[in-house]
């Protein structure tokens, strides 16, 4: 049964047409220890999909009237949850919640030396179940296909994930993060989390509201459009006078895409020791984390035929660079900060990078007032900078046209801070508990990388996320490491 259609608003459309040109699919993942129940899983997901109109919808494409909209489905197909043992040799059985006797086995010894861990060691390593994940993000919503988001179960010989997909028009990383709070609040206490779904006194009459009794569209309407809900500014947008430059290294989309992702995680003494430096030098950790990302790509663009980074950075001419960061709007708006939807903008901020650790304090600083001011003045002015969906939606391919379009823009490098995300609920009986809390997006055709921040249990999170077919060989890992570095040396640095 299909009913209810509610138009795309501009973000909607326009992160729609960046996925139909290159997957912007983004996912959640919880690090656990222990084991966790599959059907268990599977009721829980069926208790989010009744809560959160948007898991009940699909997309309609009208061509003729360059449109967009949500169509109520209902809950007839359900969220469905693959289960994957990762290792050599792994078999793959859907959503059979069975796995091999092979699958069984150890895979440690085979994953190439690669490890992962939040203890502050050199983590810039790639294992076998990041490696599924940055596939699976690739992996394209059918058209018209329902729910919009997919669930997996990692087993690996290092860790244990259970993932979450969204399609990007329905969600963004902090509802994403909110939903997987939500799903492990019920594995926990599945009688406790039915309160969750319970509308609170304040949205009665709203048309917002979901029980768990029932599906919510039943007695709720979808969420609305960011632009329904935070009005854009009357004043034409402005357009970069001096915008990034190419960088040496990175090149144009030629090949399908190769997704490479890795995880640096910081312990909670690093963690701290990057805070304190932010505020002695009057930044965000936003902007720190941002500065940095810039003065690692600057140290990675060698001189054309050099493949090279200088560790220094010194001698190093300035590098005109960009740094995109999707901000969150919620704090803006009167409803709807708890609705699983699409409530950001992108703010992108253009800057002179050196390179060197002593210019980092100045360009941290310009990167946090930046971000402020546009997010203050123009929050969703990069939407108004991008032509009016409705040009492309009509055509034959739409993302084709709008990949064209969007290949033109000035590379970036995009920056994504979930903040402190709080902590997760535990096993009663103690059977199993969440280690750690991430994200991760594929970076569009104009993103030269993508890098999401969380910050839980005290410790950082950054995962790097990048299509190594464009960049140079062996200079992704090397990257990370620089990346890593930096952030360590200026945690244990006295300024």
């Amino acid at each position: 049964m299909t009913s209810g259609l509610r138009k795309f608003d501009l973000a909607e459309s326009t992160f729609w047409l960046l996925d139909r040109a290159s997957s912007m699919n983004f996912a959640v993942m919880a690090r656990l220890s222990g084991s966790l129940d599959t059907e268990q899983i599977r009721s829980g997901l069926a208790f989010l999909q009744k809560k959160h109109p948007l898991l009940q919808c699909s997309v309609q494409h009208d061509a003729e009237k360059g449109e967009l909209a949500f169509l109520h489905r209902g809950l007839e197909q359900s969220i469905p949850l693959a289960i994957k043992q990762v290792g050599p040799e792994s078999s793959f059985n859907g959503d059979s919640g069975t796995l091999a006797e092979s699958e069984r086995e150890d895979a440690a010894a085979s994953n190439s030396g690669s490890k992962i861990n939040g203890h502050g060691e050199l983590s810039g390593m790639r294992n076998k179940s990041l490696e599924f994940v940055a596939q699976s993000m690739m992996e394209a919503f059918a058209p018209e296909t329902w729910p919009l988001m997919r669930a997996f179960l990692l087993r690996g010989p290092q860790d244990l994930r259970l993932v979450l997909i969204f399609h990007h028009s329905i969600a963004d990383g902090r509802s994403g993060i909110r939903l997987l709070q939500e799903l492990i609040a019920f594995l926990a206490d599945p009688e406790s989390a039915g309160l969750l779904a319970k509308p609170s006194p304040e949205d009665a009459g709203t048309g917002n509201e979901s029980t768990s009794e029932g599906p919510a569209a039943e007695g709720s309407k979808l969420p609305g459009g960011l632009h329904s809900l935070l009005p854009g500014s009357s004043r034409p947008p402005a357009l970069e006078e001096n915008p990034a430059l190419p960088v040496s290294f990175y090149r144009k989309k030629s090949s399908d895409a190769s997704p490479w992702l890795v995880e640096l995680c910081l312990n909670s003494d690093e963690t701290e020791a990057l805070r304190r430096r932010s505020k002695q030098w009057g930044c965000t950790l936003h902007g720190m984390l941002g500065g940095i990302l810039l003065s690692a790509l600057a140290r990675c663009d060698a001189a054309p035929g050099e493949n090279q980074i200088n560790d220094a950075g010194e001698g190093i001419s300035l590098h005109r660079l960009a740094l995109a960061s999707p901000a969150d709007m919620r704090g803006k708006l009167a409803s709807g900060a708890d609705d699983l939807a699409l409530y950001i903008s992108l703010i992108t901020t253009t800057a002179n990078v050196d390179a060197s650790l002593q210019g980092l304090p100045e360009l941290s600083r310009s990167i946090s007032a930046d971000v402020r001011r546009q997010i203050e003045d123009r929050p969703l002015e990069f939407y108004h900078l991008l032509p009016d969906p409705k040009r492309y939606l009509s055509k034959a391919d739409p993302g084709k046209a709008y990949g064209a379009l969007i290949s033109r823009l000035p590379p970036a490098a995009a920056l994504s801070n979930a903040g402190v995300v709080s902590d997760f609920s535990s096993a009663k009986d103690g059977s199993w508990m969440v280690e750690n809390v991430s994200f991760s997006v594929h970076p569009s055709l104009s993103q030269m990388v993508f890098v999401a921040a969380t910050t839980y249990g005290g410790s950082l999170t950054l995962t790097v996320n990048l299509d190594s077919s464009r960049w140079s060989e062996g200079l992704p890992l090397r990257y990370v490491q620089k990346v890593e570095g930096m952030c360590k040396a200026v945690a244990e640095t006295k300024y």
